[in-house]
């Protein structure tokens, strides 16, 4: 009787450990998975990262337009401020006539 007793023991045993290498084939299919769609989320990050990088480029060259837009208005007013200058001098010493010529 105690090889019987030993026998269903073994079975027990082998049970278990046909359970536990199931559990590390499913464990090592999930982590190749978790591997793979790690790699794909980091992809992904770097993806983002570059557009992010191209975003400040854009930003920067934007900024930079509008500092060339503001000192462009800057001259042009400068430039229309001393015009208007001129003129109030040429009409004060009646340099120039200030009706206009019906056609």
């Amino acid at each position: 009787m105690p090889k019987k007793k030993g026998a269903a023991g073994g079975d027990a045993q082998q049970e278990i450990l046909e359970g536990i290498d199931a559990v590390g084939t499913i464990v090592e299919e999930d982590l190749g998975y978790l591997r793979k769609r790690l790699s794909e989320i980091q992809e992904e990050i770097s993806k983002i990262r570059d557009d992010i990088g191209v975003i400040k480029v854009d930003q920067k060259g934007l900024e930079n337009n509008q500092l060339d837009i503001l000192e462009t208005l800057k001259f042009l007013t400068d430039k229309l401020d001393r015009l208007e200058i001129r003129i109030a001098e040429g009409l004060e010493k009646g340099d120039f006539d200030d009706t206009i010529d019906a056609d």
